[in-house]
């Protein structure tokens, strides 16, 4: 009876491991790993795209990753460890430098042998990130121009007329220094008229390119920043804080120095600048009422807004550059767009721009302005070492705020030191 009852054991234990190698069999799935930024409604949505993407592909699996503060250090930091993502949602302006540095895949051959159609990705988003025929290191997803929101209330309260299509440089400073207050009688400014706040490079650049400056060659080889054109532009940005007072001055440290979260506590007039924020975040607030205009045109007459966008490139150390590129096709397709379109995200895409996705009728302020801004958009240089570079644009602007330099001082300051960048990164890529 023992040796039976043994024997029954020793059957069970044998099915029983039968069963379970049957059950864990070992996953031959390939995996994708991605990195994106996004917000968490944004990327929620992403993940789902991705799930679809597994249902439709059981041999993929996809491994997201979202990255928050300092995104692109801890890219680089992945790259140099040998943990690099397939996939990577990167910004138009950095595609050159990564470019050079050989960490992307170049995406043209399989673009061609696809006969993947691109007529319908906004151009200004190739032409920021260097894309050129043959060379394409990214397929871009959202991308805009700059606009001039404005609080319809504020404008309202002291009997001004709404920005519109006409304005130049004079009428927005007008305006804001009627809008500039102190509303509660305290001998202090709390209600500012313009949001401009110069330092940042890539924004301040289109102020000098509106007034008919230049502060790159064609070839992006050389600044050439120190011209009267370009000292006139950044001279008026630079007096809307230190000679107008009509916003608040984040270099010198004053009082407010967060102009979004200013606009949308209802202390901003207007707020001028790329408008993802104002879609994702002022959107939600009911008792803000604002609306979009295209950006004013200098006192000269041109009016140029800066165009900067995203888009998904995949790294050239993936062990499989052909599944990632079938995912980057999936991940920039029209129904995707249509997907971020619907959660305020602007897209690439023309058709999707253009379509009731993104102009959305039950909305009170004009998404078909950020549509038109890019008529008269100019995408942000695709240089190596931005931050560097920024840096050194920063500290000049910088000088300028604090009255320790004038705009010619400034700007030669800024082309003399950039340049040096310039040719050290044109040295060492040219001993590679």
């Amino acid at each position: 009876m023992q040796r039976n009852l043994s024997k029954v054991i020793c059957l069970i234990l044998a099915v029983g491991t039968i069963l379970m190698n049957g059950c864990s069999k070992p996953d031959n799935r390939i995996t994708l790993k991605l990195y994106y930024s996004f917000s968490p409604q944004v990327a929620s949505y992403i993940a789902g795209v991705c799930k679809n993407y597994e249902a439709e592909h059981p041999d993929i699996r996809i491994k997201p990753e979202v990255g928050t503060r300092n995104y692109y250090m801890k890219l680089q930091t992945m790259m140099a460890g040998g943990t690099a993502p397939d996939i990577i949602y990167m910004q138009n302006k950095s595609l050159a430098d990564y470019r050079d540095r050989g960490v992307l895949l170049n995406l043209s051959p399989y673009i061609e042998r696809d006969n993947y159609d691109l007529s319908d990705i906004c151009k200004l988003g190739f032409e920021e990130g260097d894309i050129k025929k043959g060379e394409v290191y990214g397929i871009p997803v959202t991308g805009s121009a700059e606009v001039l929101i404005y609080n319809k209330d504020l404008f309202d309260k002291v009997g001004l007329k709404y920005p519109d299509e006409a304005w130049t440089w004079s009428d927005m400073l007008a305006a804001a220094r009627k809008l500039t207050r102190d509303t509660n009688g305290d001998g202090r400014l709390d209600q500012y008229g313009i949001s401009c706040v110069p330092g940042w490079w890539a924004s301040d650049i289109a102020w000098i390119w509106a007034n008919g400056g230049e502060v790159f060659s064609r070839d992006l080889s050389k600044c050439v920043v120190n011209n009267a054109r370009a000292q006139e532009g950044i001279q008026f940005l630079v007096d809307l804080s230190n000679r107008y007072n009509v916003t608040p001055r984040r270099v010198t440290g004053t009082e407010v120095s967060d102009v979004t979260e200013l606009f949308m506590l209802g202390r901003l007039g207007m707020y001028a600048g790329l408008p993802y924020q104002a879609l994702s975040d002022f959107s939600t607030l009911r008792n803000l009422n604002w609306d979009t205009t295209l950006m004013p045109r200098s006192n000269r007459g041109t009016r140029v807004s800066r165009y900067t966008g995203e888009g998904w490139s995949v790294y050239s150390g993936s062990k499989h550059p052909q599944e990632a590129w079938n995912l980057v096709k999936y991940l920039s397709s029209g129904e995707t767009a249509v997907g971020l379109a619907k959660l305020n995200m602007i897209p690439a895409r023309q058709s999707v721009l253009n379509s009731p996705a993104f102009i959305k009728e039950q909305t009170p302020y004009r998404e078909e302005m950020i549509v038109k801004a890019l008529e008269e958009a100019r995408p942000v240089p695709s240089l190596p070492r931005i931050e560097e570079l920024n840096s050194v644009w920063f500290r000049y602007i910088e000088a300028m705020m604090m009255k320790r330099a004038t705009a010619a001082q400034a700007l030669a300051g800024a082309e003399r030191e950039i340049n040096i960048v310039l040719t050290e990164y044109k040295n060492k890529r040219n001993k590679r």
